[in-house]
């Protein structure tokens, strides 16, 4: 069995982890695999596990209304998928490609891109994403000169291959991750390899060039789900390793003490302490800083400057014999320019065909950093926003049967220019505190993968510790 929500808290643990996304839950299964000896206990303020991860019934089909896939050509979905015994369960995207909102209309993205950023003039002029206009600065772009330490994407990628190239093809793919900006997003964060590349060739369209030369090549999918979706895999992360969850349990702050640590939880003034050897913190940026104010407050500050953004998934349902057709884009990416709430279409039902055949399902995203007042509006207003970017976009005007909103506050940390050497400072102050760690979409991407990898590193950082003090006082077994 888990001991999922037992509805009483432990008074005393080895290890405390606070947040139960699939970064906290995934560092206490790592520890607890290790040192299968330590009580390690999680907790949350949320009514249910998974942060991000979440699920719900949409017309009576159950979709993912936080992430909705892992990236199948890198490990750690994969990995973590084959660990819970899902393999069996895996589903790969239809054959419908993504969308581009380009000068004339939506337009299929170009071959040979990375994160947007062309290889080649010619497979932009092939798509018809840029006016003629942007297309002429495109093919007038020059080198740029020396990069520095970081510089935000607008910078390089605007200055070399013109804005509409940053408004059309790079930023609408990066808002789909970071629901970001590219004049503040840092080029080095965001798109690594080509930051790399950068350091040996100072023009845009050859580094790109370079990066996919350079790549291994991979084949298949590039993205994968399960049998009821990416939101089930909290739960069944629970299940496997027995981790024990207590939902509903607000962190209010953390304290040091002769032994450990002193977790304030719980409303006041009625709050009470647990005492833990050990302390992971894997929740958002702003909760991190003021839970570490007073045990790692280099740490603290610097997570307080960490930006986020808010977000909102408005899920659609519309019986497919309403429409005259299906959509046959898996998406439709969409330009700051624009003008319009949502930034994104996902068509659910083309890119994941196994979940009916009875209704087309249409996923908006809405917001970006620095949009909260449009996330103001009440959730009929929300729908009624994508509903009529939906129908401007793609012609789409029948009434939905069903509709569901999701609201993200403060979800998505931004990696704005110089964000890689905010994390190694947060890092080296929460390291030199003996016991504690964090974890969490800030650190190491704020994909799957990336929670993942914060996780591995937290939970090394604990396992490490608690075995310098076996060593300490005699403790050692092995």
């Amino acid at each position: 069995m888990d001991r999922l929500d037992q509805g009483t808290l432990p008074r005393r643990c080895d290890v405390l982890v606070i947040g139960a996304g699939v970064s906290g839950l995934a560092a206490a299964r790592d520890i607890q695999r290790a040192q299968p000896e330590l009580d390690v206990q999680i907790i949350d303020v949320a009514p249910q596990a998974g942060g991000k991860l979440r699920s719900g019934e949409l017309a009576g089909v159950r979709i993912d209304l936080g992430a909705e896939a892992v990236i199948a050509r890198r490990p750690e979905g994969l990995a973590l998928i084959e660990d819970l015994a899902l393999g069996e369960q895996v589903h790969h995207p239809g054959p419908g490609a993504a969308q581009v909102l380009g000068s004339g209309g939506p337009v299929g993205l170009p071959a040979d891109t990375l994160m947007g950023v062309p290889s080649s003039v010619e497979s932009v002029a092939a798509s018809g994403v840029l006016s003629d206009a942007g297309l002429q600065r495109l093919e007038s772009a020059v080198a740029g000169g020396e990069l520095g330490d970081d510089a935000s994407v607008a910078e390089v990628i605007g200055g070399q291959l013109g804005s509409e190239v940053v408004d059309r093809l790079v930023e609408p793919l990066l808002a789909g991750v970071y629901a970001g900006r590219a004049d503040r997003l840092s080029l080095r964060a965001t798109i690594p390899p080509l930051w790399a590349a950068l350091q040996h060739s100072s023009n845009v369209i050859d580094a790109v060039g370079a990066v996919r030369r350079n790549s291994p090549s991979q084949s298949g999918p590039v993205f994968a789900t399960v049998d009821g979706g990416i939101g089930s895999l909290p739960a069944a992360m629970i299940s496997r390793d027995d981790l024990a969850v207590s939902l509903g349990t607000a962190a209010r702050s953390i304290e040091r003490t002769a032994d450990g640590f002193a977790v304030a939880v719980g409303a006041v003034p009625e709050h009470r302490a647990i005492q833990a050897g050990q302390v992971v913190v894997a929740t958002q940026p702003q909760k991190a800083s003021r839970l570490l104010a007073d045990v790692a407050p280099l740490a603290s500050r610097e997570l307080a400057d960490v930006a986020t953004s808010s977000m909102a998934v408005i899920a659609l349902a519309f019986r497919r014999s309403d429409l005259d057709a299906a959509p046959s884009a898996s998406g439709l990416l969409i330009p700051v320019s624009a003008g319009t709430a949502v930034k994104a279409f996902t068509f659910v039902t083309t890119k994941w065909p196994h979940l009916t055949d009875d209704y087309v399902i249409v996923r908006a995203s809405i917001g970006r950093v620095g949009e909260d007042v449009v996330l103001q509006r009440d959730d009929t207003e929300l729908v009624e926003s994508a509903r009529a970017d939906l129908a401007a976009l793609t012609g789409i005007t029948a009434a939905p049967v069903d509709a569901v909103v999701q609201r993200w506050a403060g979800s998505l940390p931004q990696y704005d220019v110089g964000h890689l050497a905010r994390v190694e400072r947060i890092r080296a102050a929460v390291d030199a505190v003996p016991g504690l760690a964090v974890a969490g979409a800030t650190y190491d991407g704020v994909g799957i993968p990336g929670c993942l990898n914060s996780a591995a590193y937290a939970a090394q950082q604990i396992i490490e510790h608690h075995r310098i003090q076996q060593r300490r006082y005699g403790k050692e077994t092995s």
